[in-house]
């Protein structure tokens, strides 16, 4: 009875900040973050490619293992073929690009903060330009991990590993980058009165509950058949803003959580 009466103390929490209306404003701007966050990754992979080959490759499966199967490969194909022409975008067109991709740190930092019952003195040019570094920071981590991941797929290839084990070890690692970018987001959103450790393990359980609910979305698109292939890009756009707010809200139930235990 304590548990359930926990649990509906969580929601009613959730209810009473705007969780829901967060989490929707959240989903969009994920959205329309993603696409040129995606979009600068690419081509700043495909820029590095003459020094490491195998890196534009390393970021595709990593950014996939994030996604619901299927629907994130579309999405991601898609972008990937529109960034090998990154250089007839000009600087002008990378500047707005990332002036849009700004966007995912903006929602995600703010919605958090709300969540958490933390208000802050925002302004606005500084905030901006955080918002700004900070996309910048995350499009460098996704390449630095993904260097990462090749550096260990390539010791790990020196061994007699079976399948089955190295494939469990490269999603643990994507699990493990996503739990410490949500962690991060927590850390930055918390104003450093958050309980590091427990943080930590609400983020990294996030993560893992993101990958378990894929790979139960990869089994749904599997029964369904072929309609992401009868309905083209605009069912993959829905599926694909679908997950968002599913993560969306997992992101702000977990802030919740934290802020349940800074508050006592």
């Amino acid at each position: 009875m304590k548990k359930k009466n926990g649990s509906t103390r969580i929601l009613k929490v959730y209810i009473m900040r705007h969780g829901p209306l967060l989490a929707k404003g959240i989903a969009y701007s994920l959205l329309m973050g993603c696409m040129p966050f995606l979009f600068l990754s690419f081509s700043l992979a495909s820029l590095l490619y003459q020094a490491l080959p195998d890196l534009h490759n390393t970021v595709h499966m990593q950014i996939a293992e994030l996604l619901p199967a299927q629907t994130g490969d579309f999405i991601i194909n898609t972008i990937d073929s529109a960034a090998r022409g990154w250089a007839s975008v000009g600087a002008l067109g990378i500047a707005i690009l990332l002036f849009v991709a700004k966007g995912i740190y903006e929602s995600m930092e703010s919605g958090i903060s709300a969540i958490m019952g933390i208000s802050k003195q925002r302004i606005i040019w500084r905030n901006q330009l955080y918002a700004i570094l900070f996309t910048l920071i995350g499009i460098l981590f996704l390449l630095t991990a993904s260097v990462g991941e090749m550096l260990i797929t390539a010791k790990l290839k020196r061994y007699p590993i079976p399948p089955v084990a190295y494939t469990l070890m490269i999603k643990a690692f994507s699990v493990f980058l996503l739990g410490f970018v949500i962690f991060t987001m927590y850390l930055i959103a918390g104003s450093g009165r958050i309980d590091l450790l427990y943080t930590f393990c609400v983020s990294l359980s996030i993560a893992v509950i993101w990958k378990l609910i894929g790979v139960a979305g990869q089994f749904v698109i599997i029964q369904s058949g072929r309609r992401a292939v009868i309905y083209g890009i605009l069912a993959s756009t829905v599926l694909f803003l679908f997950w968002l707010k599913v993560f969306a809200h997992l992101v702000l139930l977990g802030g919740v959580l934290i802020s349940r235990k800074f508050d006592g």
